[in-house]
């Protein structure tokens, strides 16, 4: 067992935080610009914005947690 490894609290704690942000923003996303904009296609980019820096925020994390 390393001794300088992240601890699992860290790891999961980041996870859980960057989850709730991704659906908050998805949720703000849904209501802002169903409401206001006229163009499903904004609402499909901006979903897949959240989407790709969930993504990689998470590879990130993996990589320094060594998961």
């Amino acid at each position: 067992m390393e001794t300088n490894a992240p601890e699992p609290k860290a790891y999961w704690r980041k996870t859980l935080t960057i989850t709730w942000l991704a659906l908050f923003l998805w949720l703000v996303a849904t209501v802002l610009v169903g409401f206001y904009a006229a163009k499903a296609r904004d609402l499909t980019v901006i979903y897949a914005l959240v989407t790709g820096l969930y993504a990689w925020y998470m590879s990130r994390q993996d990589r320094i947690h060594g998961c």
